[in-house]
């Protein structure tokens, strides 16, 4: 009796994990999010990966540097701070690269600053990863340009930087300017006479919004970010006047719905620039929105230096196909 019972239950236990077994194979993950899909381009996702690109992807990982023939420049010498540039080069991150080298020679902690950088032209931010030298000690940093807005704003090649380098010390109670200077800097050996802008390439379906006494706006293209949880629409804005200009949407909805995607961008006399304007899904969801039919919202372009100095005002709708 013994036996029988414990073949039967052997029996029942085998059963038992062929059929968890089959279960596992047959379930699928089933989100509980709402996507929103750009009509005409369905289940489009700016992240995704197609097959054969995860190979792709590890070959440029362990691609070797670029380097660019820039290095040993001087940025700022004097009795207190010393700053050079000692190597230009692209990281295996596809990031552009400015290796810098510091030499505080005070008694004084210093703190280096960087704005208005441009490359080739397009407002693309770079930042120092590291910014405070300490009294008396020398110091290696990066100024880094991203390589997702470098691709942004359709550069391959650096060509052209031009930056602000603030140099200040701090005493303990107080910061105190040590440089204050602007800087125009060509990478690959090219010089003012040789170097030449190019133009900015067309983009398939994209809508010109304002192009009017040095403004340009243009809307290049809408997508779903799922990697951001966004509708993103990407724009093109250029300034072709001699003052420093804001770009902003107002009073924007979305098939008839408020919504408020925040975006401004500041953008300096002579200069363009590619930025994002996002919508997050989880409002879209409490919208009850599933697809993206019209967009309104109205355009406003002002000068930075007085308040209210608007140059330009109009109201526009989007109607997505």
């Amino acid at each position: 009796m013994k036996r029988i019972v414990a073949v039967l239950l052997i029996v029942a236990a085998v059963i038992f994990l062929f059929a968890c077994e089959k279960k596992d194979e047959s379930d699928e993950p089933v989100s509980d999010k709402t996507e929103v899909v750009l009509p005409g381009e369905k289940g489009a996702d700016k992240n995704e990966t197609k097959p054969g690109e995860e190979k792709k992807e590890e070959e440029k990982k362990t691609e070797p540097k670029v380097k660019y023939p820039l290095s040993d420049l001087t940025l700022v010498d004097n009795k207190d701070m010393t700053v050079e540039i000692i190597e230009t080069y692209v990281n295996d991150e596809g990031d552009f690269i400015f290796k810098v080298f510091c030499d505080n020679k005070s008694g004084k902690k210093m703190n280096l600053y960087t704005a208005n950088t441009t490359v080739n032209g397009y407002m693309v931010s770079g930042f120092l990863h590291l910014s405070d030298v300490e009294p008396g000690k020398k110091m290696y940093t990066e100024m880094i340009f991203k390589k997702n807005e470098l691709e942004q704003a359709y550069i391959e090649v650096v060509e052209k930087v031009e930056f602000d380098l603030w140099v200040t010390s701090y005493d303990g109670t107080s910061w105190s300017d040590i440089a204050d200077k602007s800087f125009i800097v060509y990478p690959t050996g090219l010089d003012a006479g040789s170097y030449k802008e190019t133009e900015r390439p067309p983009v398939k379906g994209e809508l010109v919004a304002l192009d009017d006494k040095g403004l340009k706006l243009t809307i290049e293209k809408a997508y779903v970010n799922k990697e951001r949880l966004s509708y993103t629409l990407q724009i093109y804005t250029e300034n072709e006047t001699d003052r420093e200009l804001s770009f902003e949407f107002s009073d924007v909805t979305v098939n008839g719905v408020d919504m408020e995607p925040f975006w401004i961008q500041y953008v300096n006399a002579g200069r363009k620039a590619v930025s994002e304007a996002e919508f997050y899904l989880g409002y879209f969801e409490d919208s009850g929105i599933t697809e993206v039919e019209k967009i309104e919202f109205k355009l406003i372009v002002s000068g930075t230096e007085i308040f209210g100095d608007v140059l330009y005002e109009g109201e526009y709708v989007l109607t997505m196909k």
